[in-house]
């Protein structure tokens, strides 16, 4: 995979069927993001430094913009989008941060316990001039923080955190009614040890919704979203 950071990303972005809002500024926040990335990364390891620039792009940047269908898709039973986000685990702002950055008018919450990532999402934040994020630095635990203390959320996602039930249990308490849980996998997230369709935690009963297995447009490698949702009785 040859070529700049900007033309990976858009040949990416091309290649997966997918579209930017205000493209040209769009990219633009995205290479900066990465080059911040990259130089945050010599310090303190947000990524597997074994990594080239491209790998981080695809793996990274085009792997967290897998999810915008979910803002636009007009196959969505109920033709209601999020506008809000809550990203748990998010670390070095995957894919939540990514979403702020391509989708400025989306509100959005990231949950980070580690604190040097919460230096590196601050940094991103001030330097992109991104408004409406809050960066949540505790674990999503109980009892919860005080700043999510009763507040609800349309759409959460993590990204590889744990396994689908820890997930689900952490973040139950805090989706919508009619909100989706995401959870970002590999290509055998329903090989996974107590994997189900539907669990009860935290007094709320979930259900699969819609699994999507997409490719990552240069390895080919395979992605898995499994979309949970309340389940409706009557």
């Amino acid at each position: 995979m040859q070529g700049d950071e900007k033309d990976i990303l858009s040949r990416g972005i091309q290649i997966m069927g997918l579209q930017l809002i205000n493209e040209v500024e769009a990219l633009d926040k995205l290479v900066i993001y990465f080059h911040e990335l990259k130089k945050w990364n010599k310090k303190f390891n947000l990524v597997a430094r074994t990594l080239s620039d491209s790998q981080i792009l695809e793996n990274h940047f085009l792997d967290s913009l897998m999810l915008l269908p979910l803002f636009f898709d007009s196959n969505t039973a109920d033709k209601t989008f999020p506008t809000e986000l809550m990203d748990v685990g998010t670390g070095a702002g995957f894919p939540g941060l990514i979403l702020k950055t391509v989708l400025p008018q989306l509100t959005v919450t990231l949950v980070e316990p580690r604190m040097k990532r919460v230096s590196f999402l601050k940094h991103i934040i001030r330097v992109l001039k991104l408004r409406n994020v809050e960066v949540v630095a505790e674990h999503l635990g109980n009892p919860p923080p005080a700043s999510l203390k009763e507040r609800t959320f349309p759409l959460i996602t993590s990204r590889a955190l744990s396994d689908t039930f820890s997930f689900l249990e952490m973040a139950a308490p805090f989706l919508a009614e009619g909100g989706r849980l995401i959870c970002m996998k590999g290509p055998k997230a329903k090989d996974e040890e107590g994997y189900q369709e539907e669990y009860t935690t935290a007094g709320r009963h979930l259900e699969l919704q819609e699994t999507r297995e997409q490719q990552l447009p240069f390895s080919g490698a395979i992605r898995t979203q499994l979309i949970f949702g309340l389940h409706k009785t009557g």
